[in-house]
């Protein structure tokens, strides 16, 4: 007798497989996963990596629990507190605008074409901090990258929905939460005591990679893959299915020869 338990771990099992199957007979899905898993290892980086200054978490912490990576680079130990709910919500308006440029930019431009754009200015925006520690020039750059955001969140989703199965759609995206995951535990477990620059340079870094990853999608976008010819034999299955229903309602509409018979009885049987 099965347990639940082993039913779930078969089920799982299955789904796995299926997942993996998909990924290896579609290069695409390989590359959007992977865009997804490189530009959110750098967002969450970005947005959860403490800092060392001693005096300025003293400062910061009591009000604010999880410190974000902005906020050590733009609040200097020596300096009166920072308005952080203000800049926070400048941080998010520029990321709801994103959206709304992604609305504007996909009347003309593929969302492919449009994650080369994300991701290359995110790369130079995540870099700034490597040239620069002026607060306005980085708020601008920290602002430009949230723009990013917002406009990588419609891009990425549009992709998986034209690209990725919806049969398999939720075993895939967990396969690809696992690198996500290990980018940020990497960052913060192992890479929590590096200068802040260098922690910027390196989601910068992601990005980079998130671009080439981009123009290799490019290039077999419009390329059929395996899964092509399985959708066409599915079609093919539903017309003929289609078809067979047809000539099944056709011939039930014809009169059979009992009806016939029944019909001439019964006329007869008026006659006389």
């Amino acid at each position: 007798m099965q347990t639940k338990s082993n039913i779930f771990d078969r089920l799982l099992a299955t789904a796995l497989k299926d997942a993996f199957a998909a990924i290896r007979s579609d290069s695409r899905i390989l590359l959007i996963g992977s865009m997804a898993a490189l530009f959110e290892g750098a967002m969450y980086t970005f947005g959860t990596k403490t800092f060392t200054d001693t005096r300025l978490r003293e400062r910061v912490s009591e009000r604010h629990p999880l410190v974000f990576l902005w906020t050590p680079m733009l609040q200097k130990a020596d300096q009166p507190q920072l308005p952080f709910g203000v800049i926070f919500a400048i941080l998010m308006i520029s990321c709801a605008g994103g959206s709304s440029v992604f609305s504007l930019l996909s009347k003309t431009m593929e969302p492919a074409t449009i994650a080369g754009g994300v991701f290359a200015v995110s790369a130079v925006a995540l870099a700034v901090p490597m040239f620069t520690s002026s607060p306005p020039l980085l708020m601008v750059a920290f602002a430009a990258f949230e723009g990013c955001v917002g406009v990588y969140w419609p891009v990425i989703g549009t992709l998986k929905g034209i690209y990725v199965p919806e049969a398999q759609r939720s075993a895939i995206y967990n396969v690809f939460r696992v690198p996500l995951n290990a980018i940020v535990l990497v960052v913060l477990l192992f890479l929590s005591d590096i200068n802040n620059n260098v922690a910027c340079l390196s989601c910068a870094g992601l990005m980079v990679i998130g671009l080439l990853l981009q123009r290799k999608f490019l290039t077999v976008m419009g390329q059929p893959e395996n899964n092509s010819a399985s959708s066409e034999e599915t079609v093919a299955m539903i017309e003929r299915g289609e078809n067979s229903n047809d000539a099944s309602l056709k011939g039930s509409e014809e009169t059979s020869p009992l009806d016939e018979l029944a019909a001439g009885l019964s006329s007869r049987a008026r006659v006389d």
